[in-house]
């Protein structure tokens, strides 16, 4: 899903860059490595592709919000994901608001 920039400050790529540099351009869970073809076993553990059969996705590292507040933007509380580790932190969120709601 695009980013909608409006709802962030207009300093935000340039945190988002201080952010991936401290990363050192990989996920801080997994460790997949920003804009590289990968894939994934079943596990979810990524390698590098060697086999031609083998689906291949490009990473693509996010910045998020650790308090999930997005105008907290102190470097504490950003963190550098590839697209499977952020969405799985939000797959959690969502459950946990579900369970609230019960």
């Amino acid at each position: 899903m695009p980013i909608d920039y409006k709802t962030y400050p207009d300093n935000w790529k340039e945190l988002r860059r201080e952010r991936l540099l401290k990363a050192h351009h990989l996920c801080e869970l997994c460790h997949a490595p920003d804009s590289c073809m990968i894939a994934r076993d079943k596990f979810g553990q990524w390698h590098n592709p060697v086999l031609a059969t083998e689906k291949r996705i490009r990473v693509v590292l996010t910045i998020h919000h650790l308090n999930n507040d997005k105008t907290d933007n102190r470097q504490a509380n950003l963190i550098a994901l590839c697209q499977r580790c952020h969405l799985k932190l939000h797959a959690g969120d969502r459950g946990k608001k579900e369970r609230r709601k019960k």
